[in-house]
């Protein structure tokens, strides 16, 4: 509803850390027309806004971005992914023994797999996955992304859109 309200030619950034990757995921994914539990937001479609994501150890399983999956819709409503990961988190080691067990792994952990990478075809393209282990470590908070300079500058591209140039009318 928020970004139906922003002027359509300003470039939004949506960021989620951990299950903050599922409201981000399920934004996209309703931004698209997609439905979730049967709900579907009525005047909710993309319509060519300038969209970009960051999911920082995202708490989704790697496949639900997939045709079929949970999300299926949330790559067309973006222009692009930055998925960082993190395959020290802890918080991610643990996330494949919640209910029901053993579920997917988190795209947090390792990113999109071969296989979803071909499930998706030409919009796998859409999502960078960038290993953030060794400047990360062992941890899962968010402080720790973007206290670092190297992470901040992958990141810049995603939030701040430098290779547009936008202006809105008062």
């Amino acid at each position: 509803e928020l970004i139906q309200h922003m002027p359509p030619e300003c470039p939004i950034c949506i960021l989620g850390h951990s299950h903050g990757t599922r409201v981000a995921s399920a934004g996209l994914h309703l931004l698209a027309g997609g439905t979730i539990q049967g709900i579907g937001h009525p005047f909710a479609r993309a319509n060519g806004r300038h969209i970009r994501a960051v999911f920082a150890a995202g708490a989704i399983d790697h496949n639900w971005l997939n045709p079929g999956k949970r999300y299926d819709r949330a790559l067309c409503s973006t222009e692009c992914i930055l998925n960082l990961t993190n395959c020290k988190d802890p918080a991610l080691a643990v996330y494949p023994l919640r209910i029901p067990l053993f579920v997917k792994r988190p795209i947090g952990s390792s990113g999109l797999t071969g296989w979803d990478r071909r499930r998706l075809g030409p919009m796998s393209d859409k999502v960078l996955d960038y290993d953030v282990s060794r400047a990360v470590g062992h941890s899962h908070l968010w402080p720790y992304y973007f206290k670092n300079d190297g992470l901040a500058m992958a990141m810049r591209n995603y939030v701040y859109f430098p290779d547009r140039v936008t202006t809105v009318s008062p």
